[in-house]
């Protein structure tokens, strides 16, 4: 059952940091946002009932497994302040763009 659930988290990483490298500024639908909360959810569902399920000895037997999610939720949030970063700066160009126009146009 613990490697069960441990598979179920590591796929769900995986779907997570799949539809994390969807969004950017290119791409304005809202269907991936709304994949990104469900997966996400999903996964915090799934680590909720590893943690409240299983004993620290049983968990212990699959430190492999363990480790593989620790080390996808490190990527996860390493990849999560790159797109925050992206996604900032695309906000910080369309403002200038914004501005450039507004001031072309008063003229």
């Amino acid at each position: 059952m613990v490697i069960e659930k441990l598979t179920q988290i590591i796929n769900l990483s995986n779907q997570l940091m799949v539809a994390i490298n969807l969004v950017g500024p290119d791409n304005e639908s809202t269907d991936v946002l709304d994949d990104l909360k469900t997966i996400e959810q999903a996964r915090k569902v799934a680590f909720m009932a590893l943690f409240e399920g299983y004993s620290l000895d049983e968990l212990q037997l699959h430190l492999t497994l363990l480790q593989q999610a620790v080390d996808l939720d490190f990527q996860l949030k390493d990849l999560a302040l790159q797109k925050k970063g992206i996604m900032a700066k695309a906000v910080i160009q369309q403002k200038n763009n914004t501005k450039a126009t507004n001031a072309y146009l008063s003229k």
